[in-house]
């Protein structure tokens, strides 16, 4: 569904004064707030739904890359839908060498292990327990906000990173009639766009508004049926 589809649904939903009270922008606006709210509850129940595989290049010597926008470093080939506007959550990383022909899994660390890491060394890695079966492997942590791919130890050669991840959409990802919902994905869910849109648009009206929140979580109750964990989804 698109967001001429879903405007014109909302619309009839609203009932027949919606435009005197809602312009076509307003209800744009509205859509991409819920597109959005939508999107980020399917990626935190069902993360399978949302996840996306990207692959970068890691330059020898870098302390770090960007993995959001234009900018970040896809690799060459790579086809990208969208450029990633921001990470809701990284779920594996694997690397391989420019002599390798497989990926090898690299464990994520956290935030904390980052901060008490001192050394380079992979003892001090594996004392952390990041790096419990990979002596001289790599360990990968999210950092500036969740912008940028940190490896650790710096690798002295180029790697070919591949992340799975789960991103948001941009602000104004139904930008145009034409635009799909839920970024083309995830057709079960677009009616509760439009419920969540009318949820938002009828809050001086408490039971039409209770109304719309039922009909989005009879739609919202199928993720449970649906949910795939990530290690089933890999």
């Amino acid at each position: 569904m698109n967001l001429l589809s879903a405007r014109s649904q909302l619309r009839l939903m609203l009932g027949d004064q919606s435009e005197s009270v809602w312009s076509d922008s307003d209800l744009n606006e509205v859509l991409n707030r819920s597109n959005i709210r939508i999107w980020r509850r399917i990626a935190s129940e069902d993360p399978g739904a949302t996840n996306r595989s990207v692959d970068y290049t890691y330059p020898a010597d870098s302390s770090g890359i960007s993995i959001v926008g234009a900018s970040a470093g896809f690799n060459t080939g790579t086809s990208v839908a969208t450029d990633v506007n921001a990470v809701i959550s990284l779920e594996k990383v694997f690397y391989k060498t420019g002599g390798s022909t497989s990926f090898i899994e690299m464990p994520i660390g956290s935030p904390a292990q980052f901060n008490e890491i001192s050394s380079g060394t992979s003892s001090a890695y594996d004392m952390l327990g990041v790096l419990p079966h990979l002596m001289g492997g790599y360990a990968g942590f999210l950092g500036d906000g969740r912008t940028k791919l940190l490896v650790r130890p710096v690798p002295s050669t180029e790697l070919t990173i591949r992340l799975f991840m789960n991103t948001e959409l941009a602000e104004d990802a139904l930008s145009a009639d034409g635009s799909g919902l839920l970024n083309g994905e995830n057709l079960t869910f677009h009616e509760a766009v439009i419920y969540d849109a009318g949820f938002l648009c009828t809050f001086k009206d408490e039971s039409i508004r209770e109304e719309f929140m039922s009909m989005r979580e009879d739609v919202m109750s199928m993720l449970s049926m649906q949910a795939t964990s990530i290690h089933e989804a890999y």
